[in-house]
């Protein structure tokens, strides 16, 4: 039989050894079933946090886009439509859960500590899908967002311009 060591931090160690213990496995099992995983499946049985972080970034300059053509919309015909609206706020709630899907593997990837930016993207995101379902009312020929849209696009878009450099120290390297 071979043998593997691996250097781990040791709160992390406790944790861990803590949850097999309450799944009634040894951190050799639990190792052993990681390589079958591998082998079998050639990936691992979890996504890899660094592209997690990526399609994150992806999806926060998605919702910048969404966010800066509504408010643009906005600004020079001084209303939205309800079906512009609707969308926005499709793409807001999507990428707000997602960031809190994966709270941990961004975490993960950031090396345990969250950077601020994606606090910030998280918190324009819930304030754009405030104001696109709460804060609109309807008049002829479409619907008036009664806030700050523009401050939560120009946050969201400072964001995700930090998001980006943040993404670049932690890419997978080829």
């Amino acid at each position: 039989m071979a043998m593997v060591n691996i250097r781990i931090d040791d709160n992390l160690k406790a944790d861990g050894e803590a949850v097999f213990r309450a799944e009634g496995v040894s951190a050799t099992e639990a190792i052993t079933q990681l390589y079958r995983h591998a082998v079998q499946y050639r990936k691992l049985p979890f996504n890899d946090p660094r592209i997690i972080l990526q399609q994150m970034r992806d999806a926060i300059h998605h919702a910048s886009d969404v966010a800066t053509g509504l408010n643009i919309k906005h600004c020079k015909n001084g209303f939205i439509s309800v079906i512009e609206r609707d969308a926005a706020r499709a793409v807001f709630d999507g990428t707000s859960r997602s960031l809190e899907d994966n709270y941990g593997a961004l975490q993960s990837a950031c090396g345990g500590f969250l950077q601020q930016a994606w606090v910030d993207a998280a918190n324009a995101m819930k304030g754009l899908l405030w104001m696109v379902s709460l804060c609109t009312e309807k008049v002829s020929g479409g619907l008036i967002v009664r806030a700050e849209l523009n401050r939560a696009t120009r946050a969201l878009s400072d964001s995700y311009t930090e998001i980006s450099r943040i993404t670049e120290r932690f890419a997978p390297q080829d």
